[in-house]
C-alpha cells in the first residue's frame, strides 16, 4: 500500500462516474491528478484529487513500531462553469462520488479504508461569472506500511 497507488486507485474509481447508470454527472475523462493548467470550457466538468495530507500514527492499529498506520487527507474538487450546471447537479454529482467509492472501499486493496469526512458546493453569485464553481468533497484513506516508507 502506498501513497501513490491509492491516489491512482481513486481516480481510476471517480473515472466510473460517466452519467449512465446509477451516475447522474459525467466527468469519466476528466478526473485530474493535481492538474496544474487552467481548466477551459472543453475541460469542465470535472474532478480534481489533491492528497494534502499524510497524518501517521506509528503504532495505532498494529502496535509494532516497525509499521505505521497512514490517514491520508484526499480533497475531491469538483469544477463547473457557473450556469452549466444546477446546485441540484452538483448535490448530485456528490452523490456520485461517494457511491463510486462505496463500490470497492478498500480502492482494489490499495488501502484499507476510504471513507468520506465532508463536502461543500460552492456557487458564486451572477456578476462572478468568471469564477468556477462546484464542490469539494473531503475523504481519508487508511492504509498501512513498513516504518519509513510511503
Amino acid at each position: 500500500m502506498t501513497r501513490k497507488t491509492i491516489i491512482s486507485s481513486l481516480i481510476t474509481a471517480l473515472k466510473n462516474i460517466d452519467g449512465t447508470g446509477t451516475y447522474s454527472v459525467d466527468v469519466e475523462n476528466r478526473v485530474y491528478d493535481w492538474r496544474k493548467k487552467p481548466l477551459f470550457d472543453k475541460d469542465v466538468p470535472a474532478l480534481i484529487v489533491y492528497d494534502n495530507k499524510d497524518n501517521i500514527d506509528p503504532e495505532e492499529m498494529s502496535g509494532s513500531s516497525n509499521e505505521w498506520t497512514h490517514k491520508l487527507e484526499i480533497e475531491i474538487e469538483f469544477v463547473c462553469k457557473p450556469g452549466s450546471i444546477s446546485a441540484d447537479s452538483i448535490r448530485d454529482l456528490i452523490t456520485d462520488v461517494y457511491a463510486a467509492l462505496g463500490t470497492d472501499r478498500t480502492l482494489g486493496g490499495s488501502c484499507l479504508s476510504v471513507y468520506g469526512v465532508s463536502d461543500s458546493i460552492t456557487i458564486p453569485d451572477e456578476q462572478l461569472k468568471e469564477i468556477i464553481a462546484g464542490a469539494v468533497i473531503n475523504i481519508y484513506a487508511l492504509y498501512q506500511t513498513d516504518a519509513f516508507t510511503n
